[in-house]
């Protein structure tokens, strides 16, 4: 994606955005290496060297009349790298949120030299969660400097479960809502597995996989061919509410979240959600409570969509409390002026470090 940006400037809103692109030879060679990056380590170097004056011009030239920058973890080290480097030579504040996934093998990703040397320069570091927080830590960020303020569902409210279920021929049946990008840590092929002990007590289930599809995924599913397994690729956002809105449950069993903003997105509908039963997930969800968290095998997750599907009181109470929980933890008000305090705190903190120069 970044190979094959475009340089502009647009309006979301009340927000002017930049996006930044090359242009000329290092467009043309960046697109070359955008193929080799995912499985070719020693392209990512290359690729990195190229993207990085374009991102490091581009945030200059941004934040000319700004007083910090936030960088939010895109994929892309080099992009969090290059705010770091333009925050320090502006003398103003560099705050990152990284969105770790702390499952990869130590020594790698989000454990990586790379990152450690963000966490100690960065002058915030924003977790998701109290989890996230206390493992940033234990990987070379600051105490004083990390802080835990997530993010909330990102929805709009046009629901209308009954045209989602009339559209897709769903009728009154159960549905199961996989949401998301159908990479391999998001368990869908083991949710797929599920289904025939799940059928073998419930037959009229349907399993609703909506999000975007990856070569693996459009190669897995098409071994199956039960017409109560539907896939919808590319959901508008009022598509997205009413899929939420006309769901049983929500069952996306991944094992790499940073939060799971889906989990909330569920919730604000009052939907159980099933996640896998992940370090940073029993921080999000409460077993038993708002949720059931299970092994991401095709037993666990049937187990747990059949103790779902066997009552509906269960389902009832456990969707109340994560509507309540999303009301109450991820509210948008209240994430927001926690934020606002966090930029004022740490503008007070860097203005007090220059006085004592």
């Amino acid at each position: 994606a970044c190979a094959q940006a475009e340089t502009l400037q647009q309006r979301d809103n009340q927000v002017q955005v930049h996006q930044a692109g090359a242009r000329g030879i290092r467009r043309q060679l960046l697109q070359g290496l955008a193929h080799l990056y995912p499985n070719a380590r020693a392209a990512r170097p290359l690729y990195d060297n190229l993207f990085a004056p374009v991102t490091r011009n581009a945030i200059h030239a941004a934040s000319q009349d700004r007083e910090l920058i936030h960088a939010v973890y895109n994929g892309m080290t080099v992009v969090a790298e290059a705010a770091q480097k333009v925050a320090q030579a502006r003398d103003i504040p560099f705050i990152w949120t990284p969105l770790a996934h702390t499952h990869a093998p130590e020594g790698t990703a989000w454990s990586s030299p790379r990152f450690r040397r963000l966490y100690q320069r960065a002058d915030a570091l924003v977790a998701m969660t109290e989890y996230e927080r206390d493992w940033l830590i234990r990987h070379g960020a600051r105490p004083s400097r990390t802080h835990v303020c997530p993010v909330g569902p990102l929805l709009d409210d046009r629901a209308d479960p009954a045209s989602f279920r009339a559209l897709h021929a769903i009728g009154q049946a159960p549905i199961v809502l996989f949401l998301g990008r159908h990479a391999e840590t998001k368990g869908y092929r083991q949710l797929v597995q599920a289904t025939q002990a799940i059928w073998s007590q419930y037959p009229n289930v349907r399993f609703v996989f909506a999000g975007p599809q990856t070569q693996a995924s459009q190669d897995f599913f098409n071994q199956w061919h039960d017409p109560r397994i539907i896939k919808i690729e590319y959901l508008s956002e009022s598509d997205k509410n009413s899929a939420l809105a006309a769901c049983d449950m929500l069952c996306v069993p991944s094992t790499q979240e940073s939060l799971g903003v889906t989990y909330l997105e569920a919730w604000h509908y009052a939907k159980p959600v099933i996640g896998a039963d992940i370090d940073v997930l029993r921080s999000v969800i409460a077993h038993g409570e708002d949720g059931l968290l299970t092994a991401q095998t095709p037993a666990g997750i049937s187990a747990a969509i059949n103790t779902l599907l066997a009552d509906a009181d269960l389902r009832h109470r456990m969707g109340k409390a994560g509507q309540a929980k999303s009301r109450d933890r991820y509210d948008w008000n209240r994430l927001a002026a926690d934020m606002a305090n966090l930029y004022a705190t740490t503008l007070g903190h860097k203005s007090g470090q220059q006085e004592m120069i």
